[in-house]
Formats: C-alpha cells, sequence, structure tokens
C-alpha cells in the first residue's frame, strides 16, 4: 500500500471514529445516522484494507497509471467548495457532476449530464423538504 492511500484510510478512519464518539453524547434517534455512517464507513475499510492485502499476496498490486492521482482532480474537488460558496450549493453540484465524470474520460456525456441532474435534485429535494435544512445559495445569488 502506498503511503498516500495509508494516509487516506488513517485520516477517513480517524472522521469516522470521532462521528462514532460524538454522536453517543446524543439522544438514540439523532444518533442513529452518524452512527450508521460511522460503522459503515469503518467495515468498508477494513474491507478496503483487506482487499489491498489479497491483492499484495497475489502480485496485483501494481497500480494502473490511468488511473492514478492527477494534481487536476485534487483540484476539481478544491474548487468544488469555492464554486458552492460563489454559486450555491445546487449549480455547483449539477457543474461537479459532469465535469468529474468528463475529466475522468467517460464517453457517454448524456448520461453524465442526465444522472448529474436527477442526482442533484433528488439531493436538495431531500435535504430541502425531507429534512428541512436550507442548503447555501450561494454569494453571487444573494447579491441579486
Amino acid at each position: 500500500m502506498k503511503r498516500l492511500e495509508v494516509l487516506l484510510f488513517v485520516i477517513l478512519g480517524g472522521f469516522a471514529a470521532t462521528f462514532l464518539f460524538l454522536s453517543r453524547e446524543y439522544n438514540s434517534t439523532a444518533a442513529l445516522f452518524p452512527k450508521l455512517i460511522a460503522i459503515a464507513s469503518l467495515v468498508f475499510l477494513a474491507a478496503g484494507i483487506a482487499v489491498d492485502r489479497i491483492e499484495g499476496r497475489r502480485g496485483n498490486s501494481g497500480s494502473d497509471p490511468e488511473f492514478g492521482l492527477r494534481p487536476s482532480i485534487l483540484f476539481l474537488q478544491a474548487g468544488y467548495v469555492v464554486v458552492i460558496y460563489l454559486i450555491g450549493f445546487f449549480a455547483a453540484t449539477v457543474l461537479y457532476l459532469i465535469i468529474a465524470p468528463i475529466q475522468l474520460r467517460y464517453e457517454r456525456w448524456g448520461v453524465a449530464i442526465g444522472t448529474s441532474v436527477v442526482l442533484t435534485v433528488a439531493l436538495v429535494v431531500s435535504f430541502m423538504w425531507l429534512f428541512d435544512i436550507q442548503l447555501p445559495p450561494g454569494a453571487i445569488w444573494e447579491m441579486l
């Protein structure tokens, strides 16, 4: 396992353990979602480590250079956070979900666009109407 992968596993495991630890102070209903996410994250992390070790024993540990870590992926993710602040969650998420598959050389643009719009609408509807959570409208939208 590469150093960066180990670091990412440690960071994700730390977040999951923190959520699990902090959710013990909530009542049972409020603690349900953070606990489920934390437990699922820890299970998937453990499964990822186990699969990596099994693949390493078989000699299949060579990574595919086509899917290596590229700086453009990190810039896209950082840009997504900035764009949420500027134009709002809905528009930024639609743009991100359209650009990310294209950047990863996904050839079916229609599927990428359709999926991004449907997923974003479902996410926004669930947050705004089911959970009654206001999403960031964006600095530019608030100025209008």
